[in-house]
């Protein structure tokens, strides 16, 4: 029986898909950055090795535009964003793809939104899985 102010969760076990068009959502996740932090790292395993993301953030008080710079080494993506301190929000327009072998590419899509008074930033990523050969 239910009782008011408690709250039940029921873990369903299923397997589930998400695809988005032709990509599978390998997570979905959102990450609050403290205005006096700079950088998110992001660990996931693929294949049976470790990938690392590193999300860095920059402002520059003397350009205002942002930009947005990405760099592979191993298995370490390194991306550092420039001025992504607007609240409606900037990212990425196209996912990034950062790993590629003969069967699947794995690809990042991310948005930063700057919350609060003091520069919080939101920061929205999208993990992606394309199959290469179906």
């Amino acid at each position: 029986m239910w009782k008011q102010g408690i709250a039940k969760v029921r873990k369903a076990d299923m397997n589930s898909v998400v695809m988005v068009g032709k990509y599978e959502l390998l997570e979905s996740n959102v990450v609050y950055l403290d205005p006096d932090m700079s950088e998110v790292v992001i660990c996931f395993a693929a294949e049976e090795e470790q990938t690392y993301i590193h999300l860095s953030f920059i402002d520059d008080q003397e350009n205002a535009e942002y930009s947005i710079k990405a760099n592979v080494q191993n298995n370490h993506l390194y991306i550092i964003c420039v001025n992504f301190r607007n609240t409606l929000g900037t990212g990425t327009v196209k996912a990034l793809e950062f790993r590629s072998t003969e069967v699947e590419k794995i690809l990042l899509h991310f948005w930063v939104y700057a919350v609060g008074e003091k520069g919080t930033r939101r920061i929205e990523y999208n993990l992606l899985k394309e199959a290469v050969n179906d």
